[in-house]
Parts: structure tokens; C-alpha cells; sequence
């Protein structure tokens, strides 16, 4: 089997990846629990589910800590791309029951607790994927939290690489 793990998952697991179905086994993790509750129940391949959860490191966790209170996206270059301007025209054009599915508009979505933040290692040994072969990561700026929780999983399984998509 291609095992995925796909965290920031929102609109489902790509096409791009359906390619190794059907040996695809795939988790695909957001926080936004309707989101991943539409996903699961428009999911045809058993083996691909949608988990609600945060994805990140501990609050005492040393990257954490030298972070301190600022938060991970300085020097995030949104205000200077055309992709600023076509967001706030499609959300100045979009109903309010669309946004979800078009803008991503996951702060205000029915968020899982932010408590149940598990760290890529424990998310892998709960769900049973020690042979994790990539591991996709679109969180909006927590992106080396993520990747840094999942120290022990890159470091021990056939893990192959990372996609990240950052601005």
C-alpha cells in the first residue's frame, strides 16, 4: 500500500494521490469537524478516512517555547499577492452557507477542542501507520510545528517527503 497522511485536509484528500488507489490508505486530518464529517460521508474508498483534530507540538515542547507568544507567520507576504484580492472578492460575492467549501473559512467552522492537538508521532501510532510513505501538510502557518512533531516517524519509517504549501 501508498499510506498519506494529509493534515490541513479541507476539501478532501487530492486527486493527485487517488492515483495509487486502490492501494491508497489515507488519513486526512482538519480541524473543522462538519468538514471532515462531509468528507467521511462522501468517501467511497474504505481505507481513507477524515479525522477532526489540531496537528502541532505541546506547549512545552523546547520550538515552542523559544517561539514565545509570537505567532509562526511573520513576514507572511499576503498582503502583497493577487491571492489577497481574489479572496476578498469571492468573499464579498459568496453566500455565507458557501464560504466554507470556497474560502476555506475554517476559524469560524465548528473547530474540533484545540486540546486534542496531538503531535504526528502519536497520530501515527494511534491510527496504526508505521509505514507512512508521504505526509502533506497545508495548516496556515503552523507548518514546522507540524513537521517537527513528526521527528520520530520521519526518522524510523520509509517515510519518502513532505508537500508543503506555504505562502
Amino acid at each position: 500500500p501508498f499510506i498519506l497522511l494529509d493534515i490541513g485536509c479541507s476539501g478532501g484528500i487530492s486527486p493527485f494521490w487517488r492515483v495509487f488507489e486502490p492501494s491508497l490508505i489515507a488519513r486526512g486530518i482538519d480541524p473543522v469537524v462538519p468538514e471532515c464529517e462531509r468528507l467521511n460521508a462522501k468517501e467511497d474508498n474504505l481505507n481513507i478516512r477524515y479525522l477532526p483534530r489540531f496537528v502541532g507540538l505541546p506547549e512545552d515542547h523546547p520550538f515552542v517555547q523559544r517561539r514565545g507568544r509570537r505567532e509562526p507567520w511573520g513576514g507572511n507576504p499576503w498582503n502583497r499577492l493577487s491571492s489577497k484580492t481574489a479572496f476578498e472578492f469571492l468573499q464579498s460575492t459568496t453566500r455565507k452557507e458557501d464560504k466554507l467549501a470556497i474560502l476555506n473559512d475554517w476559524q469560524t467552522s465548528g473547530l474540533t477542542d484545540l486540546k486534542t492537538k496531538l503531535q504526528v508521532d502519536v497520530l501515527i501510532k494511534e491510527e496504526k501507520l508505521s509505514e507512512l510513505d508521504f505526509i502533506k501538510v497545508d495548516v496556515d502557518g503552523y507548518d514546522l510545528d507540524v513537521i517537527l512533531s513528526g521527528e520520530e516517524v520521519t526518522r524510523c519509517s520509509p517515510v519518502l517527503g513532505y508537500t508543503l504549501e506555504v505562502n
